[in-house]
């Protein structure tokens, strides 16, 4: 076969299949079991499935992956031409067939075929891809990996036709002597194969290639070590640590634990440190650890690789094991250096204590999920963290192989930022673009309608075992983690408060009258233990008091959640922040700003999720929600958010005659009153009036500060006696609330409305008695720091103005500048501050001062909402700072910007005067 052409040498395997099978009732679906995940699939469709043991599983998990690497092997070495179809089937549909037949019987002494098939497979076990084909061979190196193919394929055929047709030869206590024949038949195809692969990894190790499974050297040993085809990206900097650990470890052997999220590159980075430290190690061993019985096999394995005495190849593996673990504590004297032995995929790390050499000068790598592994022998825990962008967009280009791109695709990178620096995401949708050759555009187009097939995708080209999807293994958590992990999928991932999941559980919620929030899916303890799991699985990370989940776990577990999944996480997450948020009335709400801050974000989060996969629900108790958040970012100053809140609010809201459809409006109308668009304003307001009126009593506060708010939208809009009748009803119903006892606050909000009316029309002396009756109530009722009080003594300072009472209202206008920047560092109303500052400094003829602040002014209003006529105002205080102190012609171009910024303003008339007037009037009236 060796001189045949390739095609022709698959042809004559594949024509043997069909001759084998051709009548065999399941041979044509055995042939298009082209792939490890089908032939899976088709093996535990079997009806013995079910009773096999954990350790058949195992041992059949470990046959299908690694003719899964060999099939890579052979695919990416390019021997077989793209027109020979379903030449995987040969081998992995074999495989499956004997192994369907093996099923009835298990992993029991009465089955000689299993550890047959075991050999036959592991014989195999070729470095993957990339390979450097031999040049300096007299045999084609194509013709040793079709050979080997051949070998396997046949072996295969052959075992599994005599199972079929001779079940109880093999599955009786005394095989026949027809069984013996052919058993020792098997151990021939076993003898040749092995010489077979001996050949190509001769081939292989003298050209180059990975050593790590090359024979035994005398000098030198790297065994048992697989090769991934990732390039290696933005990890040289862990090589320092872990040098540095093992250099200053007084013990020996010393530990260092790789540990982070499922597919974040531990194994990589532990492998390409294998690769870079090659010279500096006599001895490097690499174990797969994610079971005892799994390290036990491979330590013996490695044991028989290094010929050591007394280790046998069909002898006890847990004795082979000791002897390994004794030679290395002993280091046998000849060996120069330490050696390196790398546990990977260890998850827990109670295993180690039975494969752990007490002695030896040797140091040793674990990889693993779990952050808790530092706790074994006070090793050494590095938390391998995701690539930072550049990286990642570096990654991605190298491996669909255009890296030196003319101009990136933002549309990609955009993409990659969702990945999160996770390597396995980049590489498995890296690797799917390449294999199809797809253009990017059209990548991005079909990630948006097929993101969940995309990710379910395993990289067959690839020995990983595991698609994005399921490297991070939510599927086999018990219920209560996989609740836990549901439930974040609707929480802002970057910081999570412990406190928030946790009052659902200390807060009585009969005596509150609250609904159950997480205490509704789970009880505290078992909340508890499935945090833990979910931390040694690195799903979630916790520090001190907060927690937080990797978006891209985040987006995973949410696109495979079912719609009942969802809706029962997300109706968890939202009692919750209902019960902490802050609620009520609107000015009876703002007491506790860190509060609104500190749960702001996940409310944000919440309605972003509930928008895109709950769009039309009806929930009174979500719309009440967007209806407390969008009132507090109207008071922040933080209106890009509100507009969409406030159409998800009204969207939410069972009917439109409701009082929270009354609240939802509001902050709506604000933000129009805030651009100056009142008479869009007044309409909305007067809805919400209209509700008001009709189902809430005469002396509700909610009606007051309905009264007291159209009274500001009538003040604006130039008719002040409206505007006096308006708050004058806000000032009665206040008066009447509490039995007698009125909050102070609603009362000062009311005062001081009536304080700007009064000024607006002139009546300097009402406005100053109704002003300082604000200020009194204000100092009483939430103290000299409040941003209430601040806005107070800012209205306060203006009076003065008025009344030329300078000293006293500087004084005003800096008690008000010092308590926004203390409370407010970037608000809209803190820039009005350092307007009004500059103006004061302008005047004292401190022009640096002066000029100084004018500019942190127009620095805070560039990020705030509507920013335009803020700025073209504070723009022409700046020009004229910059004239009074003689720099005429810097303040001319200044003069120009403050006029163009003037004239891009559509929503009010513009002026053809440049005056100071006309930029006054650019703010509205009690804002100045």
């Amino acid at each position: 076969m060796a001189n045949c052409p390739i095609s022709r040498a698959v042809s004559v395997v594949e024509n043997s299949f069909r001759g084998l099978f051709g009548k065999f009732p399941e041979g044509e679906a055995i042939l298009k079991i082209t792939d490890n995940e089908k032939a899976m699939q088709w093996i535990q469709s079997s009806p013995d499935w079910e009773q096999a043991s954990d350790t058949l599983r195992m041992r059949i998990d470990g046959m299908v992956k690694t003719c899964k690497g060999f099939i890579s092997v052979v695919r990416t070495s390019a021997i077989i031409p793209e027109k020979v179809e379903s030449w995987e089937a040969l081998v992995l549909g074999s495989l499956a067939l004997c192994i369907r037949e093996l099923l009835p019987i298990g992993d029991s002494g009465r089955n000689p075929f299993l550890p047959l098939i075991e050999e036959l497979t592991a014989n195999t076990s070729l470095p993957l891809p990339p390979f450097i084909p031999p040049s300096n061979s007299d045999v084609p190196f194509a013709d040793f990996l079709i050979q080997l193919f051949a070998e396997l394929a046949l072996s295969l055929m052959n075992l599994a036709s005599f199972m079929i047709k001779h079940p109880a030869e093999f599955r009786r206590e005394k095989p026949t002597e027809k069984f013996t024949q052919f058993n020792g038949e098997s151990h021939a195809a076993v003898v040749r194969m092995k010489a077979w692969c001996d050949r190509v990894r001769g081939c292989t190790s003298s050209n180059g290639s990975d050593g790590r499974t090359a024979p035994p050297v005398p000098e030198k040993q790297t065994t048992g070590a697989i090769t991934h085809k990732y390039h290696f990206q933005g990890r040289e900097g862990y090589f320092a640590t872990i040098d540095r650990t093992f250099a200053t470890s007084l013990k020996r052997p010393s530990l260092v634990s790789l540990y982070g999220l499922p597919g974040i590159g531990k194994t990589q980075l532990a492998m390409r440190y294998c690769k870079s430290k090659a010279t500096q190690y006599e001895i490097i061993l690499w174990t797969e650890a994610d079971t005892d019985l799994k390290i036990q096999e491979a330590l013996s394995k490695h044991a028989l690789n290094l010929k050591l005495p007394g280790a046998e190849a069909r002898g006890d593996s847990a004795l082979n094991c000791r002897i390994l673990l004794e030679w290395l504590e002993v280091t046998g004297g000849h060996i120069k250096h330490t050696w390196l032995l790398v546990y990977d995929n260890l998850d827990d790390v109670q295993i180690l204590r039975k494969f752990w050499p007490e002695r030896g000068k040797g140091h040793i790598i674990v990889t693993s999920r779990n952050p808790y592994t530092a706790s074994f022998r006070a090793c050494a825990s590095i938390s391998v963290l995701p690539l930072n962008m550049e990286e990642s967009v570096e990654l991605f280009y190298n491996e669909i192989g255009r890296p030196k791109l003319p101009q990136r695709n933002l549309k990609i990178e955009k993409l990659l930022g969702d990945w999160k620096g996770v390597p396995l995401a980049i590489n498995q949708m890296s690797s799917f673009i390449t294999r199809v050759q797809m253009d990017l555009d059209k990548f991005v187009r079909l990630y948006s309608t097929s993101a969940p097939q995309l990710l379910r995708k395993a990289n067959l080209y690839d020995e990983y075992p595991h698609s994005v999807a399921t490297a991070f293994a939510t599927e086999q958590l018990q219920e209560e983690p996989k609740a836990i992990l549901h439930s974040m999928c609707f929480f802002d991932p970057d910081r999570i408060p412990c406190e928030v999941i946790q009052s659902a559980f200390d807060l009585d919620i009969e005596d509150e009258g609250l609904e159950p929030g997480f205490n509704s899916i789970l009880c505290e303890w078992d909340y508890l233990e499935s945090l833990e799991v979910l931390i040694k699985m690195s799903l979630l990370t916790k520090f001190e008091n907060d927690m937080s989940i990797h978006r891209l776990v985040q987006d995973v577990v949410y696109l495979f959640m079912s719609k009942n999944e969802r809706q029962k996480g997300f109706d968890a997450v939202l009692k919750v922040i209902s019960q902490n948020f802050p609620t009520g009335a609107e000015g009876q709400m703002w007491k506790d700003w860190d509060k609104c801050e500190r749960y702001l974000p996940h409310a944000l989060f919440l309605f972003r999720r509930f928008e895109k996969d709950f769009r039309g629900q009806k929930s009174i108790r979500f719309a009440s929600l967007v209806s407390s958040v969008t009132w507090y970012l109207f008071e922040r100053g933080l209106f890009t958010e509100i507009d969409s809140l406030v159409n998800l609010g009204l969207a939410a809201s069972p009917d439109e005659e409701n009082l929270v459809v009354a609240s939802i409006v509001w902050p709506l109308a604000g933000i129009l009153f805030e651009n100056n668009r009142i008479a869009e304003a007044l309409p909305l307001l007067l809805k919400s009036l209209r509700i008001r009126e009709n189902l809430l009593p005469p002396n509700d506060p909610v009606l007051g500060n309905t009264y007291y708010s159209i009274g500001i939208f009538y003040m604006e809009d130039n008719q002040l006696e409206k505007s006096l009748e308006y708050n004058l009803k806000a000032l009665d119903v206040r008066q009447k609330c509490g039995n007698g006892n009125p909050d102070e606050g609603p009362l000062a909000f009311t005062y001081g409305n009536l304080g700007l009316i009064y000024r607006r029309m002139g009546e300097l002396d009402e406005a100053s008695k109704c002003m300082e009756k604000s200020e009194e109530l204000w100092r009483r009722s939430y103290g000299v720091e409040s941003d209430r009080y601040a806005i107070c003594m800012y209205y306060l300072g203006n009076l003065r103005l008025d009344q030329e009472r300078i000293a006293e209202a500087r004084q005003c206008h800096q008690t008000s500048f010092d308590i926004y920047c203390k409370i407010l560092g970037h608000n809209f109303k803190t820039g009005l501050c350092w307007h009004k500052m500059a103006t004061f400094f302008r005047r004292e003829g401190d022009f640096c001062n002066a000029e100084s602040y004018a500019r942190k002014a127009l620095s805070i209003f560039e990020k705030c909402f509507d920013p335009v006529p803020r700025l073209a105002r504070s723009t022409y205080l700046l020009s004229e700072v910059l004239r009074d102190s003689g720099r005429v012609c810097e303040a001319d171009k200044v003069r120009e910007e403050a006029e163009r910024l003037r004239r891009s303003i559509t929503t009010l008339p513009y002026e053809e005067e440049s005056s100071p007037e006309a930029f006054e009037r650019l703010v509205p009236y009690f804002l100045r």
